[in-house]
Order: C-alpha cells, then structure tokens, then sequence
C-alpha cells in the first residue's frame, strides 16, 4: 500500500509540473505576440515634419512637354539638281516650297528655334528627290537664329570655310536659307547672317554677309536667265 500510495503522488506531482509548463509558455507567447504587435504598431505611426523623407520631383512626362510644342508646316528650298548636272539658264537655279515639318516652343520665344531646325533639315534631301542637292552640309555649324521685330532673321554661324567658297555655292548656301525661313514663317521678312556673333564681311569670298537678304533678291537670282554674282 505505501508503493502504491508513492505511485500516486509522483504522479500528480508530474500532471502539476505539466500543467505550469503550459502556462508558463502561454504567457511568453501572448507577450511575444503583444511585442510584435507593439513593433509593428510603431512602424506604422506617422512620420513626425522632421522625419518626413525628401521627396524626389519627376520629370514632366513626355506627351506633356509636346503639349507645349507647335508643329510648323515649312518650306525648303534647295538646289535644282538639273541646273547643276546641265549649267542651262534658262531653267530655274532653286527648287522652293519643298515640304518639311519642325516642331519648336510656341509663341515668339520659340520662333528662333524653329528657324534653326528649319535649316538643319537643309542637310538633307528628302527621300526619293533626285531633282534636288544641297550646299548647306557639315561644313557649317549653326549658333543660333534671332528674329527681330522688323523681321530680320540673323543667323549666327560658328564659322566660315577658310578655303572660302566659289561663287555659286556661296550664293546657292544664302538663297537656300533665306528662301527657307522667308517663305516657311510669316514674321520673317529678311535674312542676314554673322560669324561666331559678330558681322562678317562674307560668307564665302563673294557676297556681303551683312546685307539683308529678301525675297525679292530670291527671286532675282532664281529667274531664268538671270545673272548670278560669279557673271557680274
């Protein structure tokens, strides 16, 4: 009876020791998950002004800047490619009206710019026109276009050839630009040109770069027949 009655406390000593344990770690888990939850509850406060992070302003979307552009529908000029090839006078020496498009900031401040790519597209001849050639080529580096209030574009070149030009190139380059910006932008009513921001004597050798060049001129030196600076 006594071995018996020692079965029987061991035993409920060890059911007591078992239950404590539970609890024990009922407690430590109810605690660990209040501690996260404190953790986590302060990860989520808000930011004080001092601790708010910089912000980082993204660039203007694309399609917004282009809001801001204006397309102009313009009008080259280049070099009839069959006055070249033949030296016949009796055909006209430029080929106007030649159709481009250049997009610049609207408004005024953005007309000089529109005039400078209208020039740049002049380095080319569109695809497919082989009645066409160019004299406005790598040779010339554009600064800038200005149009002032009377109408006078001035196009600024970084530099001249220092071979300078035969005549005919000379006088094809300022009657492909001046034909260009004259007939594509109806605030421009004469062109002049300047080197690296100063007035130049001449471009090429033969013509004043500081006169102002007109459609007028355009047209007396495009007629048939008319006699070009290299014959006067």
């Amino acid at each position: 009876m006594k071995r018996k009655g020692f079965r029987l406390t061991a035993l409920l000593l060890t059911v007591m020791l078992a239950v404590f344990g539970l609890a024990a770690c009922g407690t430590e888990t109810q605690g660990g998950a209040g501690g996260s939850q404190a953790s986590n509850s302060s990860v989520d406060e808000p930011l004080s002004a001092e601790e708010e992070p910089a912000t980082v302003e993204t660039q203007e979307p694309e399609e917004n800047r282009d809001a801001e552009q204006e397309t102009y529908e313009v009008a080259l000029t280049y070099v009839n490619e069959q006055y070249i090839a033949e030296g016949d006078e009796s055909l006209e020496k430029l080929i106007n009206d030649v159709a481009g498009t250049v997009k610049a900031p609207a408004g005024k401040e953005g007309l000089g710019e529109a005039c400078e790519k209208t020039i740049e597209l002049l380095r080319t001849v569109p695809g497919g026109r082989t009645d066409l050639t160019t004299v406005v080529d790598d040779r010339f580096q554009i600064n800038s276009v200005t149009v002032d209030d009377d109408g006078t574009a001035t196009v600024d070149l970084a530099s001249v050839p220092e071979n300078g030009m035969d005549n005919y190139s000379e006088q094809f380059f300022v009657y492909q630009i001046t034909g260009s910006l004259v007939n594509s932008f109806e605030e421009v009513t004469g062109v002049t040109f300047t080197v690296g921001g100063q007035t130049a004597e001449t471009i090429g050798g033969h013509l004043d770069a500081s006169a102002r060049y007109t459609v007028s001129d355009l047209d007396s030196f495009n007629a048939p027949g008319a006699m070009t600076a290299a014959e006067e």
